[in-house]
């Protein structure tokens, strides 16, 4: 679902999107939004990635419980909503162009708002200048495709050490989700051990600080957490 304030909705109207053309004027993308019952992501999600790929291997039973539709190639008709990519079997440089192999043809295919998820391994834990190299090289790849990516679209790293990649579901799929609409070119860490909470009990237990939330994005972000929390009725009544 989109989310549009009264000036996206002008801009992306017929008359409204001439005149903001003709003055120069910015046209955002109304966001994809988070809505209980919503599917994870419009569109399927190309799943890929380099040699056994095993953080994938965990991960596409995962997506697929959790209503994804995954693909193994970009398809010929319709548009992707995201695409991820496992990097974690990489070795050398060299074996990068299989992220470019992927991401070329499937960054054509994109759809609004669509998702790019790139899933590598520390380059702190690499035992060869080689291999810290490419690993390296994962974060400045991802920012740099975040930058040029359009429509709504995001991309982000998740980095996860040895025997860590089932427990890297919940940050991939929330990375896929509407509720990640603000959050692109950033690099999350998953360690061994780390908790896969259900999408929609993330915030049990976890104590949350909004700063200006009387208005604007603070009250937004306010009022998202009092419908996504525990708080008592009547406090998250009054947020709204």
């Amino acid at each position: 679902m989109a989310h549009r304030d009264g000036y996206t909705a002008f801009v992306s109207s017929g008359v409204g999107k001439r005149l903001a053309t003709s003055l120069g004027l910015p046209q955002p993308v109304p966001l994809r939004r988070h809505v209980p019952g919503r599917p994870l992501v419009d569109g399927p999600v190309l799943a890929a990635g380099h040699a056994d790929a095993p953080a994938l291997t965990a991960l596409r039973d995962g997506l697929t419980t959790a209503g994804a539709t995954l693909v193994e190639a970009v398809p010929d008709a319709g548009r992707l909503g995201g695409v991820v990519v496992d990097l974690t079997a990489v070795e050398e440089p060299g074996d990068l162009e299989s992220l470019r192999a992927v991401l070329g043809p499937a960054l054509k295919r994109l759809g609004r708002c669509a998702r790019v998820v790139v899933v590598g391994r520390d380059p702190a834990l690499a035992t060869s200048p080689a291999q810290r190299a490419a690993r390296r090289a994962l974060e400045g790849i991802t920012r740099s495709v975040a930058k040029e990516l359009r429509a709504g679209a995001t991309a982000n790293l998740v980095l996860v050490t040895d025997g860590s990649e089932g427990a890297s579901l919940g940050t991939v799929e929330f990375l896929l989700s509407a509720r990640s609409a603000y959050v692109d070119a950033q690099v999350f860490r998953v360690g061994v051990g780390a908790a896969t909470p259900a999408p929609d009990r993330a915030l049990d237990g976890k104590v949350a600080v909004v700063t200006g939330p009387s208005r604007g994005i603070g009250r937004g972000t306010a009022v998202a957490l009092g419908e996504h929390s525990r708080l008592p009725a009547p406090y998250a009544k009054r947020l709204r």
